[in-house]
């Protein structure tokens, strides 16, 4: 068996190792940057689901239909919706989310949160007090649909 012939070999195989490197790295940064992107758009696709499933759940509690089960389901989603929007925001190794980086989806994110502001206290109300009124049902929608829009915005 030829030694030498392997050394050489094994040198060649170095050298080009080395040569490729740098063309192949990005390439897989960068294919980790999409799949952390789809699975942030993941994320904020559902907190559009979420929005919907509370204002539902909400005016099926406020109209006295199913009003335990659907309290169950409303709480649900609002600590879903909560703790999925700091994650998007801020980072959440359970999620398997990286803190956002990017300021234009940090600012569509922000009028995520200014949004919230006014529907996460409606919802709570709900959760705590059950039935309301008409006018509690009409700002709950109103909301609920602020929030749905602004997050449409912030998962493009």
């Amino acid at each position: 068996m030829n030694f030498r012939y392997l050394t050489n070999a094994g040198v060649a195989f170095a050298i080009l190792l080395s040569a490729l490197a740098p063309f192949t790295t990005p390439a897989l940064a960068q294919s980790d940057l999409a799949d952390e992107a789809k699975h942030k758009v993941n994320f904020a696709g559902r907190q559009r689901m979420l929005s919907q499933r509370m204002s539902k759940a909400a005016c099926f509690m406020l109209t006295d239909v199913d009003a335990d089960g659907h309290r169950t389901m409303l709480t649900a989603a609002n600590d879903l919706f909560a703790t999925t929007h700091d994650a998007l925001r801020f980072g959440n190794a359970e999620l398997g989310l990286n803190a956002e980086q990017k300021s234009d989806v940090l600012a569509a994110l922000a009028l995520v949160d200014q949004n919230w502001m006014t529907y996460a206290p409606l919802v709570q109300e709900v959760m705590e007090n059950g039935a309301g009124s008409t006018d509690q049902i009409d700002a709950l929608n109103a909301a609920g649909l602020d929030v749905l829009g602004v997050m449409n915005t912030a998962v493009g």
